[in-house]
C-alpha cells in the first residue's frame, strides 16, 4: 500500500491506532484532495519515513505545524497548492528533506518573505524543478530571480514575475561578479514565464538548451517588427524545442506577415506542441498555402494551436490531416464550412480535441438547422473518431447546435 488514500490512513488511525505507524512506514506517494487536510490531526506525532511524493490541495489547515509529519528525509517532490506556511516551514523543508528535487508552491497566504525564500534556495542544493505560482508576488524580488538564474542545477522553472531586460542584465552582472562563466540557467530544459518583449529578447541567448518554452509576452503596444523579431529569435536560439507556447498580450491590434511563422516551423522541426496565441494579432494573408508550408515542416506535432486572426478555411483541415497524423489537439482560427470537408479526404486517427474559429452556417437557418447540425456532428466524428471535445471560438446559434450534437453522437 505505497499509494493509499488519505481517508484510508485516517480510518486506520481511528480504528487501529496501534498499527498506524506500520502502515505509514509503507507510504511512498500521498495526495491530499479537497478537505483531506482535516485528517492532518490523525497523523500528528507520527512520521512517513519513506514518503517521496506529497501533493496538498489548498486548505487553511495546511500550516507549519500540521505538515511536519510529512517532511522526511526521502521526500523528493512537494506540490503545495495553498495554506498558511511561513519561512519556518521552508527552513524545516530544507533541513529535513535533503533529497528534495521538486517544489511547486502556490498561495502561501503572504507569509513567506523574500529573505526566507532566498535562504531556502541557497540551502536546497538538490532542487531541480521549481514552480512559483499565485500569492508569491512579494517574494519574487529581483534578488530571487537572480538567485534562480544563477542556480547551476535548475532544470525546470515556472514563475509569474515579469522578466525585463534590466533584470536579465542584473543577473548577468551578478554571475560575472561571482566568477561564474557561461550563460544563465545553464541546465534549464523547461521554462514557463511572463516577460516584457525586451526581457524575453535578452533572455533568449541563454536558453539554447531548452526543450520546452511557455511564455506570455506582455506589452502595452505591439509592432510588426517586434513580434516578427521575437519569432525569428526563438527559432535561432532554441533549436531543440519540442514544446513551444507563445502568447502575445498586447492592448492594441497589430499585424505581422506569414513568413516568420513559417520560418519558425522550418527551424524547429522537432516540435510536438506549437501554440501561437494573440487575440489582437492578425497574420495578414495567412491562408491554406502558408498553413501547408507550416505543417509540412512539423510532422511530429501532437498539439497545434494558432489563435490569431487569419484567412484559414476548411482546406486547412485537409493539410493538417496530410502532414500531422499524430495530432491529438487542434485549434485554428478562421472560417470553416464543414459541408465542404465531406468532399475531401480528411482523417485524424488520434484527434481528441478540436476548436475552430467560426463555422459557416447554412444559408437558411430554419427548419433544417437541426438536421444540418446533426450532419456536421456526424462528419466530425467520422473524420476524427476519437474526438471528445469540439468547440467554436466565436460561436453563433448554429455552431452551438453542432457542439451539442457532437456530445450526443
Amino acid at each position: 500500500m505505497d499509494r493509499p488514500s488519505v481517508s484510508a490512513l485516517a480510518n486506520i488511525a481511528k480504528q487501529e491506532s496501534q498499527n498506524l505507524q506500520f502502515h505509514l512506514d509503507k507510504v511512498v506517494h500521498l495526495e491530499f484532495f479537497a478537505d483531506d487536510a482535516t485528517y492532518h490531526e490523525a497523523f500528528k506525532g507520527h512520521k512517513f519515513p519513506n514518503l517521496e511524493f506529497l501533493s496538498l490541495d489548498a486548505n487553511e489547515l495546511n500550516n507549519d505545524e500540521s505538515l511536519e509529519p510529512y517532511l522526511q528525509p526521502k521526500l523528493k517532490s512537494l506540490r503545495f497548492y495553498g495554506g498558511p506556511i511561513s519561512d519556518a516551514f521552508l527552513e524545516k523543508l530544507e533541513n529535513s528533506c535533503p533529497r528534495l528535487e521538486e517544489l511547486l508552491i502556490d498561495n502561501p497566504r503572504d507569509l513567506i518573505s523574500p529573505e526566507g525564500f532566498l535562504r531556502f534556495l541557497d540551502g536546497a542544493k538538490g532542487l531541480k524543478h521549481l514552480t512559483v505560482m499565485h500569492g508569491m508576488e512579494r517574494v519574487m524580488t529581483d534578488s530571487v530571480f537572480i538567485a534562480l538564474a544563477t542556480k547551476p542545477d535548475l532544470e525546470t522553472l515556472g514563475l509569474r514575475k515579469g522578466i525585463t531586460a534590466d533584470l536579465v542584465s542584473k543577473a548577468v552582472d551578478q554571475q560575472a561578479r561571482s566568477g561564474a562563466e557561461g550563460r544563465l540557467f545553464p541546465r534549464l530544459s523547461k521554462l514557463t514565464c511572463v516577460a516584457q518583449p525586451d526581457g524575453f529578447a535578452a533572455l533568449l541567448p541563454h536558453l539554447s538548451q531548452l526543450n520546452s518554452l511557455d511564455v506570455v509576452i506582455k506589452h502595452s503596444s505591439a509592432s510588426l517588427n517586434e513580434m516578427e523579431y521575437l519569432l525569428r529569435e526563438v527559432g535561432t536560439y532554441c533549436p531543440g524545442l519540442r514544446d513551444l507556447a507563445l502568447e502575445y498580450a498586447a492592448a492594441e491590434n497589430f499585424n505581422i506577415s506569414p513568413r516568420p511563422l513559417i520560418q519558425l516551423a522550418q527551424r524547429l522541426t522537432q516540435l510536438e506542441k506549437l501554440c501561437i496565441c494573440s487575440e489582437n494579432m492578425e497574420v495578414e494573408g495567412f491562408d491554406t498555402s502558408h498553413f501547408a508550408s507550416l505543417v509540412k515542416a512539423l510532422p511530429r506535432l501532437e498539439t497545434l494551436r494558432l489563435s490569431f486572426k487569419c484567412r484559414l478555411t476548411e482546406a486547412a483541415l485537409v493539410e493538417a490531416a496530410k502532414s500531422c497524423e499524430a495530432l491529438t489537439t487542434l485549434e485554428l482560427w478562421g472560417s470553416y464550412d464543414l459541408r465542404n470537408v465531406g468532399e475531401t479526404e480528411v482523417f485524424f486517427p488520434k484527434l481528441k480535441a478540436l476548436e475552430l474559429g467560426q463555422l459557416v452556417p447554412p444559408s437558411v437557418l430554419a427548419d433544417t438547422a437541426a438536421a444540418e447540425a446533426a450532419n456536421a456532428a456526424r462528419l466530425l466524428k467520422r473524420i476524427a473518431p476519437s474526438l471528445e471535445e469540439f468547440d467554436v471560438t466565436f460561436p453563433d446559434p448554429f455552431s452551438k447546435m453542432v457542439s451539442r450534437e457532437v456530445d450526443n453522437v
